[in-house]
């Protein structure tokens, strides 16, 4: 699809900026109510998970026939607790950018679904992504 085949797609949809932004708002406060119930929830659980780098460790056994010995190296990188405040950072990371893109950017949101694409969605995914790799 080119740009202008994009831009005649666009300007026929029956969604408008006015209901899209209604839209990021009611969206944003779904998240948030569901992130604070999470936060709220989340810190009633006692959850701690240890993270492991699993490094190998290499030994060298002197003697006729020269040997090495790989083993793995377990140790403790960092540990986590209180799961659900982590989780419940998704959906405060959602809310967030549902408000900024229905008010600080809503006319850069708009100028930009009009060329059809969507570049603040890509901040909110690298935030989330990054916490969700963790």
């Amino acid at each position: 699809m080119n740009s202008e085949e994009r831009r005649k797609i666009i300007a026929e949809s029956p969604i408008s900026f006015k209901y899209l932004k209604r839209f990021n708002l009611a969206a944003g406060f779904l998240h948030l109510i569901q992130g604070i119930l999470m936060l709220i929830l989340g810190t009633q659980l006692e959850w701690e998970r240890s993270i492991y780098t699993f490094y190998p460790k290499f030994t060298i056994i002197e003697g006729p026939p020269f040997q090495i010995s790989i083993t793995p190296d377990p140790q403790v990188l960092f540990t986590i607790g209180y799961l659900g405040v982590i989780v419940a950072s998704f959906s405060l990371i959602s809310a967030i950018a549902h408000f900024t893109f229905a008010s600080v950017k809503n006319k850069q949101y708009n100028e930009n679904l009009k060329k059809g694409m969507n570049p603040y969605r890509w901040y909110e995914y690298a935030f989330s992504s990054s916490i969700m790799i963790v």
